[in-house]
């Protein structure tokens, strides 16, 4: 299931698949051409959910971010980050980004609770893990909304 919207006077593709939501602005004012990008887009979303297109890991989002990111702020911001990215890794890491999802990130916030960890804390690492997963989706034109 597909639908093409504008916001403002940009077209924008919504695609469900697998029963999750992905959202894509398709970088133009032209129906037509939106409809041609739009169907690439289909296309290569059902590719991958056929297997015919890599998954991404949460390792290698973790990497792009630490490579791309922490390169570019404040070091004390950076040290912030990696004690997210080191509590991240244990419970992600050997997942791939569709894999996780807003139950596990749910079981994640559980588990840094159960070990005595604020819930303010463990809430400071999820913008993280969304982020890293961004930074890899972003670059394969797709945005999971769930």
């Amino acid at each position: 299931m597909a639908r093409i919207f504008r916001r403002g006077r940009t077209y924008w593709c919504r695609a469900q698949r697998q029963n999750r939501e992905f959202r894509r602005s398709l970088k133009t004012t032209d129906r037509a051409v939106a409809e041609r990008r739009a169907r690439a887009w289909l296309n290569e979303l059902d590719a991958i959910s056929w297997g015919e297109k890599p998954r991404h890991g949460y390792a290698e989002a973790e990497e792009k971010f630490i490579r791309e990111h922490l390169t570019a702020i404040k070091p004390r911001a950076a040290q912030r980050y990696g004690v997210s990215l080191k509590h991240l890794s244990e419970h992600f890491g050997d997942k791939t980004l569709d894999q996780i999802t807003s139950a596990t990130l749910s079981d994640f916030e559980t588990k840094r609770g159960c070990k005595g960890y604020r819930r303010q804390r463990s809430g400071a690492t999820l913008p993280v893990c969304h982020q890293c997963s961004r930074l890899v989706l972003i670059g394969n034109g797709s945005t999971p909304m769930s």
